[in-house]
C-alpha cells in the first residue's frame, strides 16, 4: 500500500509505482500480494460491497 499525502505529487508516485512494476517482476508481485493483503483484511473487516 503506498501513502501520499500530497495531492500534486501522487500522479507521479503511481506512475512510478507501474513503470517499475512493469519492468520488475518482483516489484510486480510483491504489490499484488500488498494490495490483496489490503482487500483481504477489508473484507474480513466488512468493509466491502457484497
Amino acid at each position: 500500500m503506498a501513502l501520499c499525502t500530497d495531492q500534486q505529487l501522487a500522479p507521479r508516485v503511481w506512475a512510478g509505482m507501474v513503470a517499475r512494476s512493469k519492468a520488475d517482476r518482483g516489484f510486480a508481485s510483491a504489490v499484488d500480494a500488498a494490495a490483496l493483503a489490503v482487500l483481504e483484511a477489508k473484507d474480513r473487516a466488512g468493509l466491502l460491497p457484497r
